[in-house]
């Protein structure tokens, strides 16, 4: 998945992920910041890498590049401060047609109005309940081309 914008994700509660591996590879940096505790743990080695020098902590003990010195100050990087995604009271959609069960305004009729309003519309997937992508009846599916598998040909 690529997504060609900044990304937020705000989980309320807790959040687990488990992986065989995990990779995170940043151009410019990468800040983890905790409000109580921060735990990096590694079953057999940690590392920490930079400017050409290294901290190992191994089971044998803790080994460095180069001596370890006393001072310095903690460099200045920019804080983690998730941002809050767009909120999205209510979502819009069109109605198929105006013979619709609802009873209500066609797409033509209910479109000027929707268009006035800050509601975002959304068009209804068209694969069948409880059905995957893959099954979408489109022969251009946005949902199954968002997912790398194509539409039905």
């Amino acid at each position: 998945t690529q997504i060609l914008a900044d990304d937020s994700l705000t989980v309320v509660g807790n959040q687990h992920i488990s992986a065989a591996n995990h990779l995170v590879s940043a151009a410019g940096q990468v800040h983890l910041n905790s409000k109580m505790h921060a735990v990096i743990d590694a079953g057999m080695t940690a590392t920490l890498k930079a400017g050409g020098q290294w901290i190992n902590i191994t089971p044998l003990g803790i080994f460095s590049s180069v001596p370890i010195l006393p001072g310095g100050v903690p460099t200045p990087g920019m804080p983690a401060v998730p941002g809050t995604p767009l909120a999205v009271a209510k979502q819009t959609v069109l109605p198929a047609s105006a013979s619709s069960s609802s009873g209500g305004p066609s797409a033509s009729e209910a479109l000027p109005a929707l268009l006035a309003g800050d509601a975002p519309i959304v068009e209804l997937c068209q694969k069948p309940q409880g059905k995957t992508p893959m099954e979408c009846p489109l022969p251009d599916c946005p949902c199954a081309r968002a997912l790398g598998v194509g539409g039905k040909q």
